[in-house]
């Protein structure tokens, strides 16, 4: 499979607002504040993958992460971490973070936070997780932050939608099937009102698909259902998650996705070119 070039600089006046990633679901590491100096060398002598996965609500990407993860031996990152870790450098909370990512802000936290720093910084931690390698970052904007870097593996997991809300309703649900047997003779009108309907669900859903929508699309102007911008879409409404893993491994142990230092120098360039503004002080 031919990759694009690398591109030879990287702006960030691309990624104002930037995107959120997903945190360390797996492993007990923690996000340091700084990257080993020798970091460009010893990558080089080990395996380093680095999948960044873009997922729809109910696709079940986070059961394919989580093959992908057991196979390979990877961190999977969620944007709860990172989300943190740059609150800490901000100064503001993480709660605040993702909801400034998403849109969901108050005016407070609008003035607040100051838009090119929460860039700057949330494309760091991206490039810092990549640099680092083993790694699958789930979440939006992983796969635009990293484009064009050749050894990096850009999926996007999709289901057709009355999948999606079958597979939330059974999870969203799983609370209240143990909380209804207690009263399981109770009138079903009162057992039901613990239970979220799936047209709730499916309300949910489209809301979360706008969401991830308008990110992309506002911070990067693009459209995140793109196949374009992914080396391959999977659809778990009609392959197996073994299936979806087996596909991605196939990726990973080709040739044209190993790591080689014109790779890692595209990294360091750009985490290069973000400059005191991620890193200075706070």
């Amino acid at each position: 499979m031919a990759r694009a070039a690398p591109p030879a600089m990287f702006s960030i006046g691309a990624l104002s607002h930037l995107t959120v990633v997903e945190g360390l679901a797996r492993g007990s590491r923690a996000l340091p504040d700084e990257a080993p100096t020798d970091a460009l060398h010893t990558s080089m002598e080990r395996r380093m993958v680095v999948i960044v996965m873009t997922r729809e609500m109910g696709s079940r990407g986070k059961d394919v992460a989580a093959g992908l993860a057991s196979e390979l031996d990877l961190d999977v990152v969620h944007h709860e971490l990172v989300a943190r870790h740059i609150g800490r450098h901000m100064g503001v909370a993480e709660s605040s973070v993702l909801r400034f990512l998403e849109g969901r802000s108050s005016l407070w936290e609008r003035w607040k936070i100051d838009p090119k720093r929460m860039s700057s910084y949330t494309a760091h931690e991206i490039l810092e997780l990549a640099l680092r390698g083993q790694v699958i970052i789930r979440g939006w904007g992983g796969a635009q932050v990293l484009r064009n870097i050749p050894h990096v593996i850009s999926v996007r997991i999709r289901a057709p939608m009355e999948k999606r809300v079958e597979e939330m309703f059974m999870r969203l649900n799983e609370p209240a099937w143990e909380a209804s047997k207690p009263i399981a003779h109770a009138p079903s009108v009162v057992r039901e009102g613990l239970w979220i309907s799936r047209a709730q669900v499916k309300r949910e859903i489209e809301r979360n698909d706008r969401a991830h929508a308008n990110l992309i699309l506002r911070h990067f102007g693009t459209d995140w259902q793109d196949p374009a911008d992914y080396d391959i879409v999977l659809d778990t409404g009609q392959m197996s998650i073994s299936d979806c893993v087996d596909k991605i491994l196939t990726l990973a142990a080709s040739a044209d996705y190993q790591l080689t230092e014109t790779s890692l120098n595209v990294i360091k360039q750009r985490l290069g070119s973000l400059g005191d503004a991620a890193v200075g002080a706070n």
